[in-house]
């Protein structure tokens, strides 16, 4: 999964069909975080790749 927010960017996982999730930094870190509603983020990928990223358990 590639994040961006602006011109930052970091890579959390590398491999083939990457996820690049975009947004403001705040709504990012509640996304990584386990927070399920998500606001602000765009998710760019394969579309196989997103369901399963959005519906992984995150979080602590």
């Amino acid at each position: 999964m590639t994040i961006s927010s602006g011109s930052r960017r970091a890579v959390l996982r590398r491999g083939e069909d990457p996820v690049a999730v975009a947004g403001p930094v705040g709504e990012i870190t509640l996304f990584v975080f386990g927070r399920g509603q998500v606001r602000e983020l765009s998710f760019d990928g394969p579309a196989e790749r997103i369901a399963a990223l959005r519906a992984a358990k995150l979080g602590f």
